[in-house]
């Protein structure tokens, strides 16, 4: 399915009757699974989202390129795709028009036609998640763009569509990811959310977190949290992320921090009842090469410990003394820690147990 829209009027596609039926038997799978890419015209310049890598972008690096190539597309394009109603769909016949709504809802295609079907308002939302997420890493990096209505059109819109106990979301170089976009992004999280992966790998604008900080804080059931900020080389603390983990019995919980060259310090929560039903632990630290302390000593407090991985390969400027002696206190986790002592050389442990 191909958009095709102005920017000065919601999209003709997403206004009418036969485009929105094409759209929705494709969704409702009716027809095999199909691509969807969204096309706009900007300042007389072609700009396009494609569900997919294009040719073009693979030659040039693949999801960095499409990143780049899509980045100044008009998202209030699309916006209006949030907001579908197919019952309200214009058509130039209105005898397809009736036809068409009554072949979704099963009925006879001659009947009067009942707005009260479920199908109308399945295919709205099924529009409107599809809609979202295909402009979700564009809203993002255009935030400041966008009014505060769309804003929370958007933000409302997400939140209901998306997955309501698992979340996994990919904003690998987005390279005009901000701090304000990270409070939309948290604004957009169902708050029944159990679960959580989301990559940054190769966010570079991102410097603070205090936004993601205070959205996980909301969400009361998070169990298991996965973060890459991968060569997010502007941030300087996680301390948000320690803090919005006081009070959750989280179970799993894996940080990348690999190349964030400028983090200064890392601790995490201390409070034995957030650590208690730890099963598993990854923090993978490599080069970060400003990273001169770690506070580990919640690591002690882990007696459900399954499963530990700790990284500082490249940490050249790291104290190890602090949070060294506090391994030997593990009751049998599965152990792979890797450091560089301060002349260079590299420790590694694997499999480590201790009955102390």
């Amino acid at each position: 399915v191909l958009e095709h829209g102005q920017q000065a009027s919601p999209a003709t596609a997403l206004r009418r009757i036969w485009c929105c039926f094409e759209e929705a038997v494709v969704l409702l799978g009716h027809v095999g699974e199909k691509r969807l890419d969204i096309a706009a015209v900007k300042q007389g310049k072609a700009e396009l989202l494609t569900d997919g890598l294009l040719e073009e972008d693979k030659r040039k690096g693949g999801l960095v390129a499409q990143t780049r190539r899509e980045a100044s597309f008009p998202s209030s394009v699309v916006m209006s795709g949030l907001n579908v109603h197919i019952f309200d769909a214009e058509a130039s016949n209105p005898v397809d028009k009736n036809r068409i709504l009554n072949s979704l809802a099963g009925r006879d295609l001659d009947k009067h036609l009942d707005p009260e079907q479920p199908i109308y308002e399945k295919v709205d939302n099924l529009l409107a998640a599809r809609f979202g997420v295909a402009i979700m890493r564009q809203a993002l990096q255009q935030v400041d763009r966008l009014s505060e209505s769309d804003k929370r059109t958007y933000t409302e819109i997400m939140r209901r569509t998306l997955n309501q106990e698992a979340a996994n979301l990919d904003f690998q170089s987005c390279e005009r990811l901000t701090d304000s976009s990270i409070r939309m992004f948290c604004e957009m999280l169902p708050p029944t959310l159990q679960k959580l992966e989301v990559s940054f790998l190769n966010c570079p604008g991102l410097s603070k977190l205090a936004g993601l900080g205070s959205g996980l804080a909301m969400l009361e059931n998070l169990d298991t949290v996965s973060i890459d900020f991968t060569n997010c080389t502007n941030l300087t603390s996680i301390s948000e992320i320690s803090q919005s983990l006081e009070g959750k019995q989280v179970k799993t919980l894996m940080l990348d921090l690999t190349g964030c060259k400028n983090l200064g310090s890392l601790s995490l929560p201390k409070d034995a009842a957030n650590c208690r039903e730890m099963a598993k632990f990854n923090l993978c630290c490599t080069n970060c090469t400003s990273l001169t302390s770690v506070d580990l000593q919640c690591i002690a407090k882990m007696t459900k410990l399954q499963k530990l991985r700790l990284d500082f390969s490249g940490c050249w400027s790291l104290h190890t003394d602090v949070w060294f002696s506090a391994l030997s206190k593990y009751c049998n986790p599965n152990i792979d820690v890797a450091f560089h002592h301060a002349d260079g050389s590299e420790v590694k442990w694997a499999r480590i147990t201790s009955d102390k």
